[in-house]
């Protein structure tokens, strides 16, 4: 269970104004919601808060998980304490954050200067904290706009202006606040990934009779493994698929991966990204096709078709990686018999560079096939190349998530 933390403001107003719908409605999402109780006005100080926030980090409560939903004068302390305790966390949320001084009035001055993070510490908070967003609003009557927007520009956070809102505080009337609860549910939702492929997704074992590789051993499952808790990996993978050729051999139906493509998409709504990693089963003799027909089928047929399919629960369309799938070896006994792969090894070698330039054309992601080794069948990957493109594919996925 993932912990939201909600920290209040100089006279703890908070309490009275969103905190406790933001609360509720965290609980109903299943947050385990902190809401500490901070000396106020006066008696508030940054050791006196980091006092009480310590219990939560040395109890390990306060991690690398941790949403922190913070308000006015808790929008210096956050960022402050984090810096100074090095604590990576999640998700920072700052409402009517600002960095300006008051010194207009005496008594919040004095406290703005003890909880007021330096330069040093804003950007260590920056490093720690991956995801940040700062809500703020036209009517704050303790900040000028353009203050609070400042917050959000040194923060390196995405704004999100609420009209009259004021300064979120009991004088406000503001109740209830839900874009917050929606940042949080939009940024704590797994990334969907969906692995469309063939055998070689499917794990399929080389020189066997259709053995799997098991859960520690296929790239699809060691791939989740790697991304952690943040991604779903969806595996989509099929012994003997196709781009759009009919295996017409007893048994061996429903391999058109085009027929299936739309339905899939639609099953697994929503998905981030898709994974392509196809083409090896059109290499075969009895589908008679060069390497550029092969290229032109997973253009028209599959990179469109995925780039145009909106979701029909949000408002997105999926991102697209290509995989070249591994250079066959024609010369094994398997892919020789019946001359089933007749010239498949130079035609594979091609499909690299015909499908890096398709991913290029329409602003893909692609990964090369050059590190991906075929077993004794010269068709299957080996374990030690299921475990390198699932490492390949980490690398890829957090640059683009990054």
């Amino acid at each position: 269970m993932n912990n939201l933390f909600i920290i209040h403001s100089y006279n703890a107003d908070t309490k009275e104004s969103f905190g406790p719908f933001l609360e509720n409605e965290a609980k109903k999402n299943g947050f385990n919601v902190i809401f500490p109780d901070f000396p106020i006005r006066q008696e508030a100080t940054y050791q006196k808060w980091s006092n009480i926030m310590d219990k939560y980090f040395e109890n390990g409560q306060l991690n690398e998980n941790s949403i922190i939903v913070a308000h006015s004068l808790g929008t210096h302390f956050i960022p402050k304490y984090i810096s100074d305790k090095n604590i990576e966390i999640k998700l920072y949320i700052s409402c009517a954050g600002f960095l300006n001084d008051h010194s207009g009035r005496d008594d919040l001055q004095k406290i703005v200067e003890d909880f007021k993070p330096n330069d040093k510490q804003i950007d260590s908070f920056i490093k720690l904290c991956k995801k940040r967003f700062a809500i703020y609003s036209n009517n704050d009557h303790m900040n000028p706009q353009s203050e609070l927007e400042y917050y959000a520009e040194r923060f390196n956070a995405t704004k999100v202006f609420i009209p009259n809102i004021g300064h979120l505080g009991r004088s406000s009337g503001i109740k209830e606040l839900p874009e917050v609860m929606k940042i949080i549910n939009d940024v704590n939702r797994q990334t969907r990934i969906l692995c469309y492929g063939d055998s070689n997704t499917w794990g399929y074992i080389s020189g066997t009779d259709h053995k799997r590789y098991g859960n520690n051993e296929r790239w699809t499952k060691i791939l989740s493994e790697l991304l952690g808790n943040g991604f779903e990996i969806i595996e989509e993978g099929l012994n003997s698929r196709t781009l759009i050729s009919n295996d017409t051999r007893p048994g061996k139906e429903g391999k058109n991966g085009y027929e299936y493509l739309i339905p899939c998409l639609d099953t697994h709504d929503p998905i981030d990204l898709v994974i392509i990693m196809l083409g090896t089963n059109e290499l075969k003799s009895a589908y008679n096709k060069t390497a550029q027909e092969i290229g032109t089928l997973l253009e028209q047929y599959f990179v469109k078709t995925i780039l145009n399919r909106k979701s029909q629960i949000k408002n997105s369309y999926p991102k697209l990686l290509l995989i070249a799938p591994p250079i066959v070896n024609e010369n094994t006994i398997y892919c020789k018999e019946n001359d089933k792969y007749l010239g498949a090894t130079q035609k594979s070698k091609d499909l690299n560079n015909i499908y890096k330039s398709i991913a290029e054309k329409y602003d893909c992601y692609f990964l090369e096939n050059k590190d991906l080794k075929t077993g004794i069948d010269g068709v299957h990957l080996t374990k030690e190349s299921h475990k390198k493109l699932a490492e390949l594919l980490e690398n890829k996925i957090k640059q683009i998530y990054e």
